[in-house]
């Protein structure tokens, strides 16, 4: 999960999954189960219900629309791991 500097310094880290009820959840539309987002960490699973502005069925429009700062994402590193190691 992840979001562009700009959207993050207008609304907040989240520091728990379950702040992600309070920002604009951005979902890849081909995903099975969109909008329940999951986490795990050792033991401990999270799934989220997450809302946001839209929802989209294109990776790299996605992408672009998290860069711009338009919400928040889930996708996989392959996918974002350039701009996350950028600072973008």
């Amino acid at each position: 999960m992840c979001g562009s500097p700009a959207y993050c310094d207008r609304h907040g880290i989240p520091t728990h999954p379950d702040d992600l009820v309070h920002h604009n959840c951005l979902c890849f539309t081909y995903a099975t189960g969109y909008e329940i987002w999951r986490f795990k960490r050792h033991d401990e699973v999270c799934e989220i219900h997450v809302n946001g502005s839209l929802n989209v069925n294109n990776a790299e429009v996605l992408g672009q629309l998290c860069l711009d700062g338009a919400g928040l994402i889930l996708m996989p590193t392959w996918l974002i791991g350039e701009d996350i190691q950028s600072g973008r």
